[in-house]
Order: structure tokens, then C-alpha cells, then sequence
């Protein structure tokens, strides 16, 4: 299989991965979820904020450096989307750590060798072609 595509499925499984745990949970008390419509807002905005988080870090472009009033800002958006559910949060964010585990413990590495794989394949095709270049330059 091609670096590239190890990459690829190495993110979709990563993702998978974090996911999962979080969906069980929220598919056994579906009913507790979707009771009214303020929770069901609740639970796709919330759903919404953690898969582009999740790709995000899964895809490595998770931004470091965030200023706090963004931190903050983000956070009391998330309290507010959560408002409905807040007797559920300990075991939804037990899931997403036991998801975010998986993910790093079975996905990561998929995807570091991977990433190595590819850096080396291109590291390997421009000595190669340099190499071309001197040899030519010589004849």
C-alpha cells in the first residue's frame, strides 16, 4: 500500500476511533438526547464542534498557540451548547477520552510511520533526481 493512502486511512481510522465510544454512548440513551428540541440543538452543534476538532487533530492542523479570549470564547459556546445535557457530560466526556485513547494508541502510529514513509519516498526521489542532474552535467 502507498504511503499516501496509509496516511489517508490512518486519519479516517484515527477519527473513527475517537469518535466511537462518544456515538455508544449517545445511541444507548438516544431517547434521553433527542427528548426535546433544545437538546437535539444541543447534541448536533456539540457533535458538529468535535468532529471538525477530532479531524483537526487527527490531520495535525490543531492550532497551538490560541489567544485565551478565543480558548474562552470557544469553552462558554460549548457550556452554552451543552446546557441541556449537563447531567450527561461526565460520561460523554469519559467516552470521548476513552475514544481519544484508542485513537492514539492504534491510529497514531499508523500514521507517524506513514508520514515518515512519505518524507523519505520524497527525500528519495529528489536525491535521485539531483544525482540525474550531476550525471548528465558530467556527460
Amino acid at each position: 500500500m502507498k504511503p499516501k493512502s496509509k496516511l489517508v486511512l490512518g486519519y479516517i481510522l484515527y477519527i473513527l476511533l475517537a469518535i466511537a465510544p462518544t456515538a455508544l454512548c449517545i445511541g444507548l440513551d438516544w431517547r434521553a438526547y433527542t427528548a426535546t428540541p433544545a437538546t437535539t440543538v444541543s447534541m448536533s452543534l456539540a457533535g458538529c464542534a468535535s468532529l471538525l476538532l477530532v479531524t483537526l487533530q487527527a490531520t495535525g492542523h490543531m492550532p497551538t498557540k490560541v489567544k485565551r479570549v478565543v480558548v474562552y470564547g470557544v469553552i462558554a459556546g460549548v457550556l452554552w451548547a451543552l446546557k441541556p445535557i449537563v447531567s450527561h457530560l461526565a460520561m460523554l466526556m469519559t467516552a470521548m477520552t476513552a475514544g481519544e485513547v484508542l485513537g492514539l494508541l492504534i491510529a497514531a502510529p499508523m500514521i507517524r510511520t506513514a508520514r515518515r514513509q512519505l518524507e523519505a519516498e520524497r527525500l528519495g526521489e529528489t536525491i535521485s533526481k539531483s544525482v540525474e542532474e550531476v550525471i548528465k552535467g558530467r556527460v
